[in-house]
């Protein structure tokens, strides 16, 4: 059932967010489910509401993995609008791009998406592509323009590098623990 909640604070975001409530199906949050939902952060709304629901950051490789497909579906589209000049179409498809850049940073770190004060909150994430406050603040104010298409495409390069070799490395020590 889709349920209207008030946007949490910690979501306050011009870009994500025009009005200051949000909707939300509960039921299909009880689990990991890859929908063009993340957009709209709906785990994140649940769980700053303090309602039942996945966390999906605390367990986040299935989730991000599929982020990363969902990424370069994104970045095709965005990229063929920047090619026609088309910036109005290309909007929707930075902005889900852009939600889907900041998903995968925050579950990275094991934590929800958390957009008031974000600035602040980088310096909590320990796995972080480097000069990340200017660069995503370079994205967040034009994200209508390619220069911020390429930025974020960068972005996810580097993140995506990042989450394998942390995997690589929890896999590694969690194999010699086992010995």
């Amino acid at each position: 059932m889709i349920r209207r909640f008030t946007l949490p604070e910690e979501l306050t975001h011009s870009l994500f967010f025009s009005e200051d409530t949000v909707f939300v199906n509960q039921e299909e949050r009880l689990q990991w489910k890859g929908d063009a939902e993340y957009i709209r952060f709906p785990y994140e709304v649940l769980y700053y509401q303090n309602i039942e629901a996945s966390r999906p950051w605390e367990e986040p490789h299935e989730a991000i993995v599929w982020m990363f497909t969902e990424w370069r579906k994104i970045s095709g589209e965005s990229a063929q609008c920047f090619a026609e000049r088309n910036l109005q179409e290309a909007l929707p498809f930075m902005k889900a791009g852009i939600s889907l850049f900041l998903t995968c940073l925050f579950w990275m770190n094991n934590h929800p998406v958390h957009l008031e004060n974000w600035q602040e909150q980088m310096d909590k994430l320990s796995n972080h592509p480097l000069n990340i406050k200017e660069r995503a603040t370079f994205i967040l104010l034009r994200p209508g323009h390619y220069s911020s298409y390429i930025q974020l495409k960068e972005l996810m390069t580097e993140i995506e590098k990042q989450f394998y070799k942390l995997a690589a490395l929890q896999k590694a020590v969690k194999k010699r623990i086992k010995e």
